[in-house]
């Protein structure tokens, strides 16, 4: 279902139904929550992506680059940019609640991420 409202909220060609008015809210947890918001959309689509990739016949695709590598791809964009030090600057996400396992799991996906992905510098 398509959205009435635009991206931004401060554009003037919001389209009201009648009754209803728009109201900025500026506080100091506006941008918090902007941030957490943020992270949200990026762990579903990690999740989102990296289920089609699961789902899909990753033994026999052998078409190189693939459809698939797309997904993979952005799934692990996804996730690596909800650690990322870029415009989120109120919220980050925690892993303090990580297993050592899982901390290295964590820490191997974002390298992965970071060196072949984001800043690769091999071919």
């Amino acid at each position: 279902m398509a959205s009435k409202y635009p991206l931004r909220a401060d554009s003037e060609h919001l389209v009201l139904d009648p009754g209803v008015r728009r109201v900025a809210v500026t506080t100091a947890s506006t941008a918090e929550l902007g941030d957490l918001a943020s992270l949200r959309r990026d762990f579903a689509l990690a999740r989102t992506f990296l289920d089609f990739y699961l789902a899909s016949d990753i033994e026999g695709d052998d078409t190189i680059p693939s459809a698939l590598d797309a997904l993979w791809v952005s799934a692990m964009t996804m996730y690596g940019r909800a650690y990322s030090n870029g415009q989120r600057h109120a919220a980050r996400a925690d892993t303090s609640h990580l297993t050592a396992a899982e901390e290295a799991d964590h820490r191997y996906f974002l390298d992965l991420r970071n060196k072949y992905i984001a800043h690769p510098v091999n071919g």
